[in-house]
């Protein structure tokens, strides 16, 4: 049921992508880039299930400071099309002392590559130079993870090893554009992000692998600076 809800929204999104700028009159609205603080919450299992000592399902965060490039294409009547991209990481680490002194120490260092494209309503002119807007898209995310593990006391240390995989989901954004110019503006926007992935992995040698769906889902608040950029055709 899951995979077909992803697959009917994201259907409905390329239709209107589609359609739209058939009827528009198009033009290369602005590029930006900026920084935002991405604040990731769990209510299931977290990245820290993998590793020693997890303290078991339950409310987590993790949050991270993600910079970003976007682009937004306006099509008619303040409707728009925007994509961006970003880089979130963060690390979460696990320890376990056994009898004797063995202490081991693994890691999961994660690197997030958000894709996302969705569409945008701008509400022109709310007040001098201001402008608001509200949009709903896809995300795509990239997600690597490198584990690494250390033993003190014995051995068992294992090199770093990556491990790559990529999902999909939404977000829903509202914010502002205050212009500073003509060419350039400062953008506050927040985000609700959306969405999942799932990992694959084996507790103890010999023993059969268990899979985990870890959540994406969060807050995000940004700050950034778009130049404004007129009609293509």
């Amino acid at each position: 049921m899951k995979k077909v809800k992803k697959i009917f929204g994201l259907t409905g999104v390329v239709f209107l992508m589609v359609a739209l700028p058939s009827v528009a009159q198009i033009a290369f609205d602005h590029v930006g880039l900026g920084v935002s603080y991405w604040n990731r919450t769990y209510s299931g299992a977290d990245e820290r299930s993998f590793l020693p000592n997890y303290p078991g399902e339950g409310d987590f965060t993790q949050g991270g400071v993600m910079p970003y490039l976007s682009a937004g294409v306006s099509l008619v009547n303040g409707l728009g099309v925007d994509g961006r991209i970003g880089y979130w990481s963060a690390k979460f680490s696990g320890e376990q002392v056994l009898t004797g002194g063995l202490r081991i120490n693994e890691s999961i260092s994660q690197s997030v590559i958000p894709l996302t494209l969705g569409l945008y309503y701008s509400y022109d002119e709310v007040a001098a130079n201001l402008n608001v807007f509200a949009g709903a898209g896809v995300n795509r995310y990239f997600i690597q993870n490198k584990v690494e593990r250390s033993v003190t006391g014995g051995e068992g240390n294992v090199p770093s090893r990556a491990f790559n995989g990529n999902d999909y989901g939404f977000y829903f954004k509202a914010g502002a554009e205050y212009a500073l110019s003509e060419s350039f503006a400062v953008v506050l926007d927040g985000r609700y992000n959306l969405g999942s992935y799932d990992k694959t992995y084996t507790p103890e040698f010999g023993a059969a692998t268990v899979t985990r769906n870890i959540s994406l889902q969060g807050v995000e608040i940004g700050l950034g600076v778009r130049y404004k950029i007129g009609e293509m055709y």
